[in-house]
């Protein structure tokens, strides 16, 4: 009896992690550049934004830079001003020649190594997190403010598409895959699979994940899938109490500001915004 009651709480326990690891992408609009190159980075301006209409910027092949709103109405169309660069508390840094640097050129840390290539940008308070490509299949994003954690997250030979940070949380484009880490390595790396091809670009806004595809020249936001709500009734059982999870698929404490993922006794799983 308590091989099978062991067995049922492996596989419960399996289904719950699997579900977490499984999203919808749920089309917000519509964005086709309208150029022979495709979109090779897509993220949020959080300096020409407000709290409920975010402005969406779209790089292209690393010569122009489209603005839209989240109808997907062009705001700017261009020349792009640096290949890859983040926004981090209102000031703009810069990845270029190995360096990260702000727009006047003070340089904030070097990434160099020889033999490897740095491309994509992400800041927070924690740290300056870069994309570090190698031919020796030693590929992985790195903190340049912590010379000693170079492999944040290691990928041998795996390249990326896309890479943010935000709420503690390191996130980036593995080609149909999103993986994520927290930023005070509190986690393991955690994959989160998405049924999309050709994403380039990631960005989070208020608590949701938005990616872009190229395949279908569109914008997505990221949420739980029905796989998840079914595989929650089978754990219902033994909560009496409704369970909050974070966007990250955590628990978390109900008065917790942000989105949650609220699960019920009953089953049900419903989306709510705690302010």
């Amino acid at each position: 009896m308590k091989k099978i009651f062991t067995l049922y709480a492996f596989v419960l326990i399996a289904l719950c992690t699997s579900a977490q690891e499984h999203w919808n992408a749920v089309k917000v609009f519509d964005f086709d550049p309208e150029t022979e190159r495709e979109v090779y980075n897509f993220y949020i301006d959080t300096t020409d934004t407000n709290f409920n209409e975010p402005v969406f910027c779209f790089q292209i092949g690393g010569m122009k830079l489209i603005k839209t709103d989240i109808n997907g109405s062009v705001l700017q169309n261009s020349p792009a001003p640096y290949i890859y660069y983040t926004i981090f508390n209102g000031d703009t840094l810069v990845l270029k020649n190995d360096q990260v640097t702000t727009v006047d050129g003070e340089t904030i840390a070097s990434c160099y190594r020889g033999g490897h290539e740095h491309n994509y940008l992400a800041a927070s308070s924690m740290g300056i997190y870069v994309f570090e490509g190698s031919r020796a299949n030693d590929n992985g994003i790195i903190n340049v403010m912590n010379n000693k954690e170079r492999s944040f997250i290691s990928l041998s030979s795996k390249q990326i598409s896309g890479l943010c940070c935000c709420g503690g949380v390191v996130y980036a484009i593995v080609y149909s895959t999103i993986i994520q880490k927290n930023e005070d390595l509190s986690s393991d790396v955690k994959t989160i699979s998405v049924k999309l091809t050709g994403l380039a670009g990631i960005s989070v806004f208020n608590g949701i994940i938005y990616v872009y595809s190229n395949t279908d020249k569109a914008v997505y936001r990221l949420e739980l899938s029905n796989e998840t709500a079914a595989y929650s009734i089978i754990d219902s059982e033994v909560n009496s109490e409704p369970v909050h999870y974070g966007l990250d698929g955590k628990i978390i404490d109900s008065s917790t500001p942000g989105i949650h993922i609220v699960r019920y006794p009953d089953g049900t799983v419903n989306k709510t915004v705690v302010l």
